[in-house]
């Protein structure tokens, strides 16, 4: 704390304790006194000890009706701050870092207490905490670690759903990397602090930050959020699973199940990185960053099935690709041809199911999911081609009724120029 912020707090418990015991009250109306807590902390609304009335009135708690009472304790009707801030009245005041968690669930852990405000919400958020990383650490006596307060703020609290929130989903990663990513914080857990920095950088983090997608991967779809925990190496397919539960299955029945648990290799991890997890492609396979590499060697059987089912692929995804900007033309030159590039989607869908393929180590299936792909791509090519060739029909019509109809014109005009002649011949000299 700054030398300012700790004069300024100092002033202000001073005249807060110099205030008398019905400080303004007798001035607020009836509706107003029903707060005292609220009513003389906002009077020093610029001090420490008043900033958090605003942020409090805007939170759940407050629109849900709850007091400062209910988290501090004391009388929120008293008008004498020495009755209502008095252990007798249940005051408690600030609540110690390791009393948080069970403060917080002494409400959001009670099923028939919650559902006075909102029956769908969760109450086994403190149970799970305890068995996170946070929660085990907190035990032991580590106050430094993270607890409701850490990720849910203290007085303004709002809903996940709200995108102010620090838990929102385009939120969170930052709500983690305030910790995680601070050397200073992380140091005495030897910990990488660069995962904020993978993140955004991945497949996942792109389509969170640049596309918004609020159904992309953050931190707690892998960790979990209440009970985070790094996922461990034989549980790493089953966290992937939860969003990519067709590559999971695959995976299971390759090969590659076995040898991964021999050699406790994490799966998906491996070959796909965890925080800095790349959008997929061929050169995972083949090429100088194929992660094929990292067990196999250049010429072995199993590098000829990877160099294998990424050509297959890159293949379908060129020939698509090609057909995709042969449509677009015709359909820029005025050609009607939407069905075949509607068509031609089944024909990505078929690079896209054959890339998950892939986890199945198994090159046939590949290459009859690829065959399916070229068939269509090449109808589309064909739909396109001849979009072509009746555009060239029709300019040539239409040269050729243009010429028509310029020596008609022609013909007209030399016709005109005849008659004009031979009445000029047939008119009696002057």
């Amino acid at each position: 704390m700054n030398l300012k912020r700790t004069a300024s707090l100092l002033l202000a418990c001073a005249a807060l304790s110099a205030a008398p015991a019905s400080y303004s009250l007798s001035a607020q109306p009836d509706s107003a006194r029903q707060d005292t807590c609220v009513n003389c902390h906002e009077v020093f609304a610029e001090t420490p000890i008043g900033s958090m009335v605003e942020p409090f009135k805007r939170g759940v708690h407050a629109k849900a009706g709850l007091s400062c009472a209910a988290c501090h304790g004391g009388d929120p009707s008293a008008r004498d701050k020495e009755v209502s801030m008095s252990p007798e009245r249940g005051y408690k005041g600030v609540p110690a870092r390791a009393a948080v968690p069970d403060l917080c669930g002494s409400c959001h852990s009670s099923a028939e207490y919650m559902r006075r405000f909102d029956p769908s919400l969760r109450i086994d958020q403190v149970a799970e905490y305890r068995t996170s990383v946070h929660g085990q650490l907190l035990a032991e006596g580590d106050a430094n670690v993270a607890t409701c307060v850490n990720c849910h703020g203290v007085h303004g609290i709002l809903s996940a759903s709200n995108p102010l929130a620090p838990v929102h989903p385009l939120k969170l990663a930052d709500t983690c990397a305030g910790c995680h990513s601070d050397a200073q914080k992380m140091a005495a857990y030897e910990i990488p602090i660069d995962q904020m920095d993978l993140y955004k950088q991945s497949v996942h983090g792109m389509a969170l930050y640049d596309r918004q997608d609020l159904g992309a991967a953050t931190c707690n779809d892998c960790h979990g959020n209440h009970g985070a925990t790094p996922p461990g190496v034989q549980s790493v397919a089953n966290v992937c699973g939860n969003c990519h539960g067709v590559q999971r299955d695959l995976f299971s029945e390759s090969s590659h199940q076995s040898i991964f648990e021999m050699f406790e290799f994490s799966a998906c991890v491996t070959c796909h990185d965890n925080h800095l997890v790349k959008a997929p492609g061929e050169f995972l396979l083949a090429g100088e960053d194929s992660a094929c590499l990292q067990c196999h060697e250049e010429g072995d059987a199993g590098m000829q099935t990877a160099h294998s089912m990424a050509d297959d692929i890159s293949s379908l995804a060129a020939q698509v690709e090609e057909a995709r900007a042969l449509l677009v033309r015709a359909e820029q030159a005025g050609m009607e041809v939407s069905a075949a590039l509607f068509d031609l989607r089944s024909a990505n869908e078929k690079v896209i199911l054959a890339r998950n393929l892939v986890h199945s180590l198994v090159p046939a299936r590949v290459e009859e999911t690829v065959n399916e792909g070229v068939g269509i791509a090449e109808s589309a090519k064909e739909a396109g081609e001849e979009a072509f060739e009746e555009l060239r029909y029709r300019r040539t019509g239409l040269f050729v009724a243009l010429v028509i109809i310029g020596l008609v014109i022609i013909a007209l005009w030399l016709w005109i120029r005849q008659v004009d002649a031979a009445l000029e011949g047939q008119r009696p000299a002057a």
